[in-house]
């Protein structure tokens, strides 16, 4: 039975679908109970309704009080949603009214507070809470405790920058939870591993299984918000590797998916989809979605930049240089340094000067591309050296620059024969 609110919070951690629905169906609290209400939180974000779980997690929160211990589970399960939705704000406000500690959640707070104080920036507080947060989950002698404890101390480290940690907590957490059948807990641990993976040592190989582990886990319980990220980033892996088999497989999934329009609220669709119609040379294609997604909520700047990029490499393509030349300007003054970035935001900055590069040899403005890949954008000179001449030798490509290369072949071709004609 699920009478309280700590009940449901340590059942969510196992929870399937299926358990989920079979729990609903035998409910007896009223509507109103913190557990009923709880319950269909959670419910609520297998379904991919994470703001209509946090709605129902704040009223139940808001019937109860403070110290309680029901509003201690209540907070936790809060917590995690709004990490996962990255609304900081919010958690900070949670964490300040959160006063009852329940033995069992108090390594979990802590590892919540780290991962608040990384985002804020105070990376030594997040140090010292994390590792503290980590040795009491361990002398807890509690697997399901350890490893959600790991997962949130993973991406406190993430935050922080310290990747190589990161990654290591996210393995190991993913070892736990897998050990305690906590399946979408794990794939969460997973998507942190493969993001590192694939954005901080562009091992595009190590990307694709993690992410393939996250979207087994999703799809064995039955969550369908992980199960809808980890194939939009299989989909995105494949693009940047030039896979077209995996490419093509992943779009299919997509295209069947029944909520097939929130798959298009993702950036990593966006870019997948436009290399995929880019090798085809179906530029109109691609031009129409990069207009589509200016237009998508929350889409930052550095995003912005990717996307002009790309389209100043149609207007090469297209034979229209001076469109390339103002596309390429509003890209590269989008991507000005900044002192803290996200990982992700970060490797969006670098691609957008690659590609806005890439569009100035195209059209011969040698200078302007030179001046993108300076070295003091953070350009690895590895990438300097593929651009000066077309087409890109593929096989010298880092393995998550294969796709654009392919995109950037097809342009160069094309303004080619525009030159001819």
């Amino acid at each position: 039975m699920l009478d309280r609110a700590s009940d449901v919070h340590h059942f969510a951690l196992v929870a399937t679908a299926e358990s989920l629905r079979a729990a609903l169906a035998h409910e007896r609290a009223p509507s109103y109970a913190p557990a009923s209400l709880a319950l269909r939180a959670v419910n609520r974000a297998f379904e991919s309704d994470v703001p209509g779980a946090v709605a129902l997690l704040r009223r139940a929160l808001h019937d109860r009080s403070a110290a309680s211990d029901d509003a201690a589970y209540l907070s936790d399960l809060l917590a995690q949603f709004l990490v996962s939705t990255g609304d900081f704000a919010s958690l900070a406000d949670i964490l300040r009214d959160w006063r009852s500690v329940p033995a069992d959640l108090a390594s979990a707070k802590s590892a919540i507070d780290a991962i608040l104080q990384a985002v804020l920036g105070d990376l030594p507080a997040s140090r010292v809470l994390a590792r503290k947060s980590i040795s009491s989950a361990r002398e807890s002698g509690a697997p399901r405790t350890l490893g959600r404890v790991l997962c949130r101390c993973a991406l406190a480290a993430y935050y922080r920058g310290d990747y190589d940690e990161a990654r290591e907590l996210a393995l190991e957490a993913a070892r736990e939870l897998e050990s305690e059948a906590a399946y979408w807990s794990a794939a969460a641990s997973y998507s942190v591993a493969a993001s590192i993976a694939q954005d901080w040592n562009q091992n595009g190989e190590l990307a694709a299984a993690y992410f393939a582990r996250m979207l087994n886990h999703a799809e064995r319980v039955g969550h369908n918000a992980l199960r809808r990220t980890a194939l939009a980033a299989c989909f995105n892996v494949a693009a940047e590797m030039f896979d077209e088999a995996s490419h093509a497989d992943a779009r299919a999934l997509l295209i069947a998916r029944p909520e097939r329009q929130q798959h298009q609220e993702n950036y990593v669709i966006v870019i997948a989809e436009v290399l995929g119609f880019g090798w085809k040379g179906e530029f109109a294609a691609a031009e129409a979605i990069l207009t589509a997604s200016a237009a998508m909520p929350g889409i930052s700047e550095r995003q912005r930049a990717l996307g002009d990029a790309f389209l100043a490499l149609i207007a090469a393509a297209n034979g229209d240089a001076e469109l390339a030349r103002t596309r390429v300007r509003t890209a590269l003054e989008r991507t000005a340094r900044a002192k803290h970035e996200p990982l992700h935001e970060r490797r969006y900055r670098a691609l957008a000067r690659l590609l806005s590069a890439a569009a100035c040899f195209v059209i011969g403005d040698v200078d302007r591309a030179k001046r993108a890949l300076s070295a003091r954008y953070g350009v690895e000179p590895r990438y300097r050296e593929l651009l000066v001449s077309f087409p890109i030798d593929l096989v010298r490509c880092p393995e998550l620059f294969r796709g654009y290369a392919a995109f950037i072949n097809v342009v160069s071709e094309r303004a080619l024969a525009v030159v001819r004609t």
